[in-house]
This record gives structure tokens, sequence and C-alpha cells, in this order.
């Protein structure tokens, strides 16, 4: 082999390694994406539970303030009707 003939397997050999690691970078990067990816996915699973959780926090609560209304207008009603009685007896005393 030749001194030319030996530089241009030389220049060859090093395009090819050039080439080897500029795909070893893109599959590097690639994996890069594809972990970020995995993290993103898992992170909008995580907040997704978190939404589902909150809203379903929310409807208890709902739930449980609709239920202290009524108990507290059945309460308002009971306290109105007691004094409405007890106005009558006032008033039965005095005309007596």
């Amino acid at each position: 082999m030749d001194d030319r003939r030996w530089r241009e397997v030389w220049d060859e050999t090093r395009a090819a390694l050039e080439h080897l690691e500029q795909s070893a970078q893109i599959v590097r990067q690639l994996e890069r994406t594809a972990l970020c990816m995995e993290q993103s996915r898992t992170l909008s699973e995580g907040i997704k539970k978190a939404l589902t959780l909150m809203s379903e926090g929310l409807r208890q609560v709902r739930a449980q303030t609709e239920a202290a209304d009524i108990q507290l207008t059945a309460a308002v009603s009971a306290l109105q009707a007691d004094t409405v009685l007890l106005q009558g007896d006032l008033f039965s005393r005095r005309s007596a």
C-alpha cells in the first residue's frame, strides 16, 4: 500500500469515525428526549391524579355545605315557629 492509498484509507476511516460520533450524539439526544417525555408523562399523570383528588374533595365540601345549610334552615324555621308560639302565648296571657 503506497502513501497515497494509505492517506485515502486514513481519511475515509476518520470520516467514518466522525460520522459514528455524530450518530452516537444523535442517539444520546434521542435517549434524553425519550427520558424527558417519560418524566413529563409521569408528571402529567400525577397532576391529573391530584386534580381528581381536589375535585372529589371539593364535591365533598359542597355536599357538607349543603347539608349544613339544610340543618341551619331547619333550625331557623324551628326558632321562628317557637317565636310565633311564644308571641301567641304572650298575647293570650295579656288578653286574659
